[in-house]
């Protein structure tokens, strides 16, 4: 088996089980009465651990190599899963206690595998697309487990779900533990060094911040508990959110190879291979508008479906030349710590999101949601215009 091959399926495994818990965590808690804001929470604690991974991340494979970083992040996603088995025993306080540590947990492991995994690639022989195809095979991924997630909470209990899940990483890290390598970075940066990170890092990491937050105002918590409120059932909000996010992951390879594909008639160029610099802006333009339309749109399933359908496309479409040049960026001396500081800041759009998406639908309902991401996404078109235009250059 490949390293590129484990690495790959251990990870995309990883996200399956953190897509199935994504979603069965606000449906099991909505059912039971709980308001937005208090599931917000829940996941702003879970991205709130993952920042904190990532400014530790960097530093912790740059010292100690990728192999034992990327086991831990499998035992700690197991963890994850089996801890929610003890809730309900004891004292209240003991359960909610338990409940967040548990969604920390996980945002530990999320992030820890995310940036092993990308720092895998930098040093692994170079495959065409390969960025485009992990994360892209990570997005489908957790769009199946938000699927799976869906029937598991609708025909088995809440128990029995995340039992399962922690069955599914406990085999991956027995398989990932026999046969994963490991790498080691080519020097040790000191505590000083680990702060000096590139403009173009920075600058890369804020639009994808944006891109976070566009997504996470409205569709993370926002429209599960709206559909929920409105009769659908488990399974068919799980459709609506798995479709989506399995077209975001399929969108990213095959963005990839239409932006380094050449097309000629004859001796004539009809399209010349691009670089992703130059994909920057132009793709963020579509996004901002679908929050918009489904704004002035009636919300039938099927209309919230292709709404939800369509954003995805364009968010995958913006999201292709990411994955390609923050590895790019990356340092070659310091891979980790640039690419888990660029993790980290991107991290900050997604957790203000997440905490403002269940404040903002307690007082505004959906469109309140959906006017703050369309806006979010329009500063963010405004900003990759500014850095990068369409030339690419920044």
């Amino acid at each position: 088996m490949s390293q590129y091959a484990i690495i790959a399926t251990s990870y995309w495994t990883a996200t399956f089980c953190e897509g199935a818990a994504r979603i069965i965590i606000p449906l099991y808690f909505a059912s039971l009465g709980i308001n937005a804001t208090k599931i917000a929470i829940l996941f702003v604690i879970f991205e709130l651990c993952g920042l904190v991974t990532n400014l530790s991340a960097g530093f912790f494979i740059n010292r100690f190599g990728y192999r034992y970083a990327f086991l831990l992040s499998l035992i700690l996603h197991s963890f994850a899963s089996w801890g929610y088995l003890c809730i309900g025993y004891g004292p209240i306080w003991i359960t909610i206690i338990l409940i967040n540590s548990l969604r920390g947990t996980r945002g530990v492991a999320k992030e820890l595998i995310k940036t092993t995994s990308a720092s895998y690639l930098r040093h692994l022989p170079k495959k065409k697309h390969a960025a485009n195809i992990l994360i892209g095979g990570k997005d489908s991924t957790k769009g199946i487990g938000l699927l799976v997630g869906s029937m598991l909470i609708t025909y088995l209990s809440f128990k029995a779900s995340f039992f399962l899940l922690g069955l599914i990483t406990t085999i991956m890290f027995i398989l990932s533990y026999k046969h994963v390598a490991d790498f080691r970075e080519m020097q040790h940066t000191s505590f000083k060094g680990f702060f000096n990170i590139s403009k173009r890092i920075v600058i890369l990491a804020l639009l994808r911040g944006i891109l976070y937050s566009g997504r996470d105002l409205w569709l993370v918590i926002a429209l599960p508990i709206y559909l929920k409120t409105a009769a659908v059932n488990n399974a068919q909000i799980g459709f609506i959110l798995a479709s989506g996010l399995i077209v975001f992951g399929v969108i990213q390879p095959l963005t990839s190879v239409f932006i380094k594909s050449k097309w000629t008639f004859g001796r004539r160029y009809l399209k010349r291979k691009w670089t992703y610099e130059m994909t920057v802006f132009p793709s963020m333009i579509g996004v901002a508008a679908i929050p918009l339309l489904f704004s002035i749109l009636p919300h039938h399933l099927l209309i919230t479906l292709l709404c939800v359908m369509g954003y995805n496309i364009f968010a995958g479409i913006a999201t292709t030349p990411h994955n390609f040049l923050h590895i790019k960026f990356a340092r070659r001396n310091r891979t980790a710590i640039d690419i888990s500081f660029y993790k980290s800041i991107s991290l900050f759009g997604k957790i203000v999101a997440l905490f403002l998406s269940g404040i903002i639908y307690d007082q505004f309902g959906i469109m309140g949601c959906l006017y703050t991401a369309s806006g979010s996404l329009i500063i963010g078109t405004i900003m990759a215009y500014y850095y990068y235009g369409c030339d690419g250059r920044s």
